[in-house]
């Protein structure tokens, strides 16, 4: 039977690097009454999951031809050493056949096993296609493949004909598998930040989504979900540089174990926050992991970087707004005045209008010109009457959503000349940015005399780009400013 195989596969492989993963019935009709072809022939790689139980894949064998009436008998052969050797010579391939031990045929309704190798597929007349299932031993092959790392293992299979034609161009099939843990983790991570003040609803809802990173889920479980305990949260902090601090359980609701049913690889959960006697100027945070599985091959997922892995609500109470007067503000631009005479100065920042703004001086192309290099265009607030140890800086974009700020830098002074800088905020909620949006608490050791905001970078169409340089390009737009700061 040998000679017969190794004939047959020299003529077919070097065309089945080329095709697709998608159904030829009607590709390859030939001459021939009725013919029979892999559906998905060629090369495949496939998933594999550890999950303590044997993986399936699927191998759709299709009737096609003249007279789809027709009946045909085939064999389907796995290939061994021997035949993937040849099938390496003409596809200039260096593969290792998983041995035959590890995996088995089933009919598709995985509950009988097809013995023997060739297996024999009879097609009736009523039939266009056929699917087997190959069931294999996920666990063994990760070993086999752990134990020889340099192999690229591959199992192979080909179709025969005992009665009728078999297509000479998809009748071959090499399937790689790639064998992962299926993860459990979050649709979102990372810190999600929003900011409370005392005309914010008082229960807030959050939401997000526990994800089964596998391609079908074949089991009933559930996952335990946890809240990282203070010690966690020291270490983040002195990871990231930040000051947070686990929010009281009094605040807050969320379900502590997620259900995921047969046939689902995604579950919803909310996170409800009551913000009602919360103390305010706190960075307030809900680190939320996912811990375990009722079926201990399902495992979280976990990286060296939280933020990969955990999502973390961060919740800030603001006191009330301090008022600011265009007296304690300075800048290093005053702002553009547009064609119509229409101004767009500084003070207006702080005049309780939203249709009012401040502007940038715009494109050098124009007579625009840069802000600083290290500050961009700054304001400064002179808040010397009242000083700050703790504060938070808002601002609203103009009514268009353009020419938003997308980088901004905060520093403090005692003397209004000589400024540290405390922070340094971009991201992507800040792009094309419709409403206010408050920029992260700053603590100070000590309080403060002198604020400064610093525009860096403005957004349009999709793009960011610089003020501080000598080729600025665009302007940058603010409505207004606000200022939350802890009392004196």
């Amino acid at each position: 039977m040998k000679n017969p195989i190794f004939q047959t596969l020299l003529l077919v492989a070097a065309a089945s690097l080329a095709i697709a993963c998608e159904d030829h019935r009607n590709d390859y009709m030939e001459d021939f009454q009725t013919m029979a072809y892999f559906r998905n022939g060629g090369e495949q790689e496939i998933s594999l999951y550890r999950t303590g139980e044997d993986g399936i894949y699927s191998l759709v064998v299709c009737k096609s031809g003249r007279n789809l009436k027709g009946t045909i008998s085939l064999e389907l052969h796995a290939m061994d050493q021997d035949a993937i050797t040849v099938y390496n010579s003409v596809n200039y391939t260096d593969y290792t056949a998983i041995p035959s031990y590890l995996f088995s045929f089933w009919e598709e309704d995985e509950e009988t096993q097809l013995s023997g190798n060739p297996v024999r597929i009879n097609f009736a007349a009523n039939e266009s296609a056929r699917v087997i299932k190959v069931k294999m031993k996920t666990n063994e092959i990760r070993t086999l493949m752990d134990m020889f790392p340099d192999r690229h293992y591959v199992m192979g299979f080909q179709l025969f004909s005992a009665k009728g034609k078999i297509s000479d161009k998809i009748n071959l099939l090499v399937l790689t598998p790639e064998i992962a843990v299926p993860y459990l983790t979050f649709s979102n991570v990372g810190v999600y930040s929003y900011t409370y003040d005392k005309n914010s609803k008082v229960e807030n809802v959050y939401s997000n989504r526990v994800k089964f990173g596998i391609d079908e889920n074949r089991w009933d479980f559930t996952c335990k979900l946890e809240v990282k305990d203070a010690a966690w949260v020291e270490s983040y902090n002195a990871t990231h540089g930040t000051d947070y601090e686990v929010l009281p359980t009094s605040y807050y609701t969320l379900p502590t174990s997620i259900h995921f049913e047969r046939g689902v690889t995604e579950v919803p959960f909310e996170v409800k926050v009551n913000r009602e006697g919360m103390s305010a100027l706190r960075n307030y945070v809900i680190p939320i992991a996912v811990k375990e599985s009722s079926k201990q091959e399902f495992v979280p997922y976990v990286t060296a970087d939280a933020n990969d892995c955990v999502y973390m609500v961060q919740v800030l109470m603001t006191p009330d707004q301090l008022v600011l007067q265009p007296t304690q503000l300075s800048a290093f631009y005053n702002g553009q005045t547009s064609s119509d005479g229409t101004p767009h100065t500084y003070d207006l920042l702080v005049d309780g209008d939203e249709n009012t703004y401040w502007m940038s001086p715009g494109s050098a192309r124009y007579g625009g010109i840069p802000g600083d290099e290290t500050w961009g265009f700054w304001f400064d607030i002179d808040i010397s009457s009242h000083p700050l140890d703790a504060f938070v800086l808002g601002y609203l974009p103009s009514a268009i959503a353009v020419r938003c700020p997308t980088r901004i830098v905060i520093g403090v002074s005692d003397d209004g000349v000589n400024y540290e800088m405390v922070a340094d905020i971009a991201n992507d909620d800040m792009h094309s940015r419709v409403g206010w949006y408050d920029l992260p608490l700053v603590k100070l050791k000590n309080k403060t005399r002198f604020i400064r905001m610093g525009l860096l970078e403005t957004f349009i169409n999709g793009n960011i780009i610089p003020l501080n340089t000598p080729d600025v390009d665009m302007t940058c737009e603010v409505a207004e400013i606000r200022l939350y700061g802890a009392a004196n």
